[in-house]
């Protein structure tokens, strides 16, 4: 038997057996759900050149 439990959203998820209540034994998979929230624009120069953080990541806005 399968039993399906939501246990988190967001960009990143921890979890803990213990936090699910689980005993000894028992296995467990865990399936991310993705959905894309879009259209995404890479932010550019004048020059048409990405716009990069300071951790040299592009930047991107949604719209």
């Amino acid at each position: 038997m399968r039993l399906l439990r939501k246990i988190g959203h967001g960009s990143s998820i921890s979890v803990t057996a213990g936090s699910l209540r689980l005993s000894g034994g028992l296995q467990m998979s865990v399936y991310p759900e993705v959905y894309e929230i879009g259209p995404y624009t890479v932010l550019t120069t004048k020059s048409g050149d990405p716009i990069r953080t300071g951790a040299n990541e592009v930047i991107i806005a949604r719209g």
